[in-house]
């Protein structure tokens, strides 16, 4: 793979290979890219996303390298048209989550040996890292179940379960097509400040 061929200095012959750090995260799609470009950027590369659309990343201290990554949308038949034009450029997909894939690539495709980093930051405390938007949406929908949770169960909502679990679900999915727009308008600048759990 492209990736492969661009890593950094291997080990001399016989010299010990140092162990591999490990760490698995999330974050919102609202902070996403922001946080794989400061995290790539300390050596942490990307090898897969986990069924819960956690990033599991890797980093081994004396070969590590900056990475960059992006993020598409991939639904339907844009998905053959991302990957034609991104796999020429030397971006490798690493993960897939609903309607998006990310992408990766070592910096040294653009920067050459800059990449290389010679000193490793300490790995990261946190594993949540959620924007302010994402904190509101979030508190929003949890505050819309508690409220319809509790006029159900004190009988001020007269209504079968059934309509109250569809009142909750569709928020839920508003909140999703709403993301969805803003993604597609390009109103994700991937720049709003992440809080880490």
């Amino acid at each position: 793979m492209f990736a492969a061929q661009l890593g950094g200095t291997a080990p001399a012959a016989g010299a010990p290979v140092a162990e591999a750090e490990t760490w698995t995260w999330t974050a919102d799609i609202y902070s996403d890219r922001h946080l794989l470009a400061v995290h790539g950027d300390e050596g942490w590369e990307v090898e897969r996303l986990d069924t819960l659309g956690r990033f599991v990343c890797r980093r081994v201290p004396g070969s590590a390298m900056r990475w960059e990554y992006r993020r598409e949308l991939i639904s339907g038949r844009r998905r053959a048209r991302v990957l034609a034009e991104l796999e020429p450029e030397g971006w490798e997909m690493c993960g897939e989550w609903v309607l998006y894939a990310y992408f990766k690539r070592p910096k040294a495709a653009s920067e050459g040996p800059a990449a290389e980093l010679a000193t490793l930051p300490a790995k990261p405390k946190g594993w949540l890292y959620l924007s302010t938007r994402g904190r509101w949406m979030l508190a929003a929908w949890a505050t819309l179940l508690v409220f319809l949770g509790t006029a159900y169960l004190i009988g001020a909502l007269h209504m079968p379960s059934y309509v109250a679990a569809l009142i909750a679900t569709s928020g839920a999915a508003a909140a999703a097509y709403g993301t969805k727009r803003d993604l597609v308008k390009g109103t994700d600048d991937g720049k709003t400040t992440a809080k880490a759990r």
